[in-house]
């Protein structure tokens, strides 16, 4: 089994909140977790990372194929809190990719209330290096011009901000991985 595949986290540490985190691949078993996360999104949030004020949320099926960790086209990984026995998400992150391209999208959010804690940096370096580990080679993230909290973030992270060829409008921020792996043919 890919290594990938694991659920065992790939990190876990104490918060300055005192509260036990952990930085894991998502499962299917997170399809619950993953759609309250959601809801409890502000709008604002909603709107940076959609690019439009989402006034639907992801279906059940959706989500599912979002988290499947056998989806061949994507690595999603979420950081974790656990409180009282019920384990809630705070942050997510993930990179969809083609099998013919060795270029990958990172999409990431993180709860209102936990922006500034370095969980978006923890995640986008832990999805970073897994993505590479698939043969991914550079991954980009596309950003609405008024967000200027990603712009501010994106570098922190080693992305460059480039020309975006897919559109004219957003923000394109582009990071070149050390690839340990070699892109199926």
């Amino acid at each position: 089994m890919n290594s990938l595949v694991t659920s065992n986290p790939f990190d876990e540490w104490l918060s300055p909140r005192g509260r036990i985190l952990q930085l894991r691949r998502g499962r299917l078993d997170d399809v619950d977790r993953f759609l309250e996360f959601e809801r409890h999104l502000s709008p604002g949030t909603k709107y940076f990372r959609f690019g439009r004020f989402r006034d639907q949320p992801f279906t059940r099926e959706q989500t599912q194929r979002i988290l499947d960790p056998q989806n061949d086209n994507n690595l999603h990984f979420v950081v974790t809190m656990t409180e009282n026995s019920t384990e809630e998400i705070l942050a997510s992150a993930r990179v969809l990719f083609s099998t013919s391209s060795p270029i990958g999208e990172l999409m990431l959010v993180v709860r209102d209330d936990w922006h500034g804690s370095g969980l978006g940096r923890r995640l986008t370096a832990t999805l970073c290096g897994a993505t590479s580990l698939r043969g991914i080679s550079r991954v980009y993230c596309q950003v609405l011009p008024t967000n200027f909290g990603m712009q501010a973030f994106m570098p922190k992270c080693g992305f460059q901000q480039v020309h975006n060829p897919d559109n004219e409008v957003l923000l394109r921020y582009e990071k070149r991985l050390d690839c340990v792996a070699t892109p199926p043919a």
